[in-house]
């Protein structure tokens, strides 16, 4: 065991002087350069001809849009130096594209310099909207609209806010999620770690959340069909309304209901609670393995099946005024 450890221990080492020693030849022995954040810049790129999709791919930088006060495009970005966006349109099409000029050994940088890109555009109205992000947040305001929309950052947050004809799309692997005030086709949201809240949304198709760790709030939200899956985050319902199906499922997680409803819905949570208020009487199916349930009589209206391993289901149904 000990020969296997210093066996181990020898390879670390040598991968470890492997990379120093390239650093350091990419930075011509320059050994001030390495770790180093580098200078920020701020730049300000234009480009001319019509477009109806947007396009924008970074690295290290939060993403915002914003419209134009004089009817032309800009696009105002502050950069490490030596790193550039290209600003392109073609084919009904605008492009930002993110351009790394560094030295491998600047690439190694672990500063924390803060770097952005905000778009300002010329019209309102586009037909798809598609931004890629590895770290930063993403903004969209409301006064946009797009046939379709989607967003992927490996670490931010994203605010989303504008109006989407078709599919909206977002993902991100670590950072908050939040989508609020606009009219959607369909909702996609999905995110590995962190907080998802949706409020004030119409949604004329189906909401799709996906969350591995972190909670979900659902507030003044309607949609023809709703699904939650998760394995680890509490789910809070308050004035959800659905015309057809409603789905949650949790590995842990309380779920709470707070004046919403749907024609069916399905509840599953392994360790949590279910509680809260329904609008329109259900018939009931619960189960319980550890725990106690309390819902309504009676058999009427849609199907309400509720299910946890470990918790208490208590369910009233309030219609209200």
């Amino acid at each position: 065991m000990k020969t296997a450890v210093i066996v181990i221990a020898i390879v670390l080492l040598v991968v470890g002087a492997a990379l120093i020693a390239g650093a350091a030849v990419s930075s011509g022995f320059d050994f001030s350069s390495i770790g180093s954040t580098g200078k920020l810049r701020d730049e300000t790129y234009t480009a001319d001809g019509e477009f109806s999709s947007v396009e924008i791919g970074t690295e290290v930088a939060d993403v915002e849009l914003r419209p134009s006060d004089d009817g032309r495009l800009r696009v105002e970005c502050r950069e490490l130096e030596d790193t550039r966006h290209e600003v392109t349109v073609a084919d009904g099409t605008l492009r930002i594209e993110f351009r790394d000029e560094r030295k491998p050994a600047k690439k190694l940088s672990f500063g924390t310099a803060k770097t952005s890109v905000t778009v300002y555009l010329p019209g309102d109205a586009y037909d798809s909207l598609n931004v890629s992000a590895s770290t930063g947040d993403v903004c969209v305001p409301d006064g946009f609209s797009f046939g379709r929309a989607g967003i992927t950052v490996t670490t931010g947050d994203i605010s989303f806010r504008a109006d989407v004809a078709g599919k909206l799309e977002l993902t991100s692997t670590t950072g908050k999620i939040g989508v609020s005030g606009c009219v959607a086709g369909e909702l996609s949201v999905s995110v590995t770690t962190g907080r998802t809240d949706v409020s004030g949304v119409v949604c004329d198709g189906a909401v799709t959340l996906r969350s591995t760790t972190g909670r979900t709030e659902l507030a003044s939200l309607t949609c023809a069909s709703l699904t939650s899956e998760g394995t680890t985050g509490a789910v809070v319902l308050r004035d959800v309304k659905v015309s057809g199906s409603l789905s949650v499922t949790r590995g842990t997680g309380d779920v709470k209901f707070d004046r919403s409803d749907a024609a069916e819905l399905t509840v599953k949570t392994g360790t949590g609670d279910v509680t809260g208020t329904l609008l329109t009487p259900k018939t009931f199916v619960t189960h319980t393995t550890t725990g106690s349930a309390s819902v309504p009589g009676g058999s009427s209206g849609g199907r309400c099946e509720i299910s946890t391993t470990t918790g208490d289901i208590r369910i009233a149904v309030d219609p209200g005024s």
